[in-house]
């Protein structure tokens, strides 16, 4: 992680946000929501892929493991009553949320190793995001190509068809306050350079 810029960082607050946007739409059941969050984040994944291939895939990879077992754990919770869930580390609902935690590996770098451990929580939330807008079968297709080790959530979210124009990048950017996850991605480097 130490070896990332603040733009690799700024575009995972970015992409971080896009997942607060997903997690509201699938908590509310808005089909449309998520869609549209979707579509906002292949835009934001694709601009992440360009920094570094092979980097986005193995975390891709990662997320894509550990996040449908996540998934699983919390659909099973649920039906059972358990209180399993998405972000279950959040010290109450209101900081149930992706940038609440880019917002405290801003304030102390030692938390910067949650970024890997987070991708349990969002490979979860792509799985529950898929059950309320691709096929009835989804899972069953995605095991299928998932066989062979290297088809993604992320590739999966990829194929999905939305309806509409896409945001660009700049239109997500803006959408997102940009400016404020720059400076947060601007904080993170200067605290990993401080203490190496």
């Amino acid at each position: 992680m130490e070896s990332k810029d603040a733009e690799w960082y700024s575009l995972l607050g970015l992409q971080y946000s896009v997942l607060d946007t997903i997690m509201e739409s699938v908590k509310a059941k808005d089909t449309a929501g998520i869609s549209k969050a979707l579509s906002d984040y292949v835009v934001v994944s694709d601009a992440r892929r360009k920094l570094g291939s092979k980097d986005y895939q193995d975390e891709k990879k990662h997320e894509t493991i550990e996040g449908t077992a996540d998934y699983v754990g919390i659909k099973a919770s649920t039906m059972t009553g358990g209180k399993l869930q998405i972000l279950s580390g959040a010290q109450d609902e209101a900081h149930r949320r992706f940038s609440i935690l880019f917002e405290v590996i801003a304030n102390d770098p030692n938390f910067v190793s949650e970024i890997k451990w987070n991708r349990y929580d969002s490979g979860a939330l792509l799985s529950a995001a898929l059950d309320q807008v691709d096929t009835a079968n989804w899972q069953t297709e995605f095991n299928e190509k998932a066989n062979n080790g290297t088809y993604t959530l992320d590739d999966r979210i990829h194929e999905l068809k939305f309806s509409g124009k896409a945001n660009s990048l700049d239109e997500i950017k803006q959408n997102y306050d940009f400016n404020n996850i720059e400076a947060l991605s601007g904080k993170i480097v200067n605290g990993l350079k401080s203490e190496s």
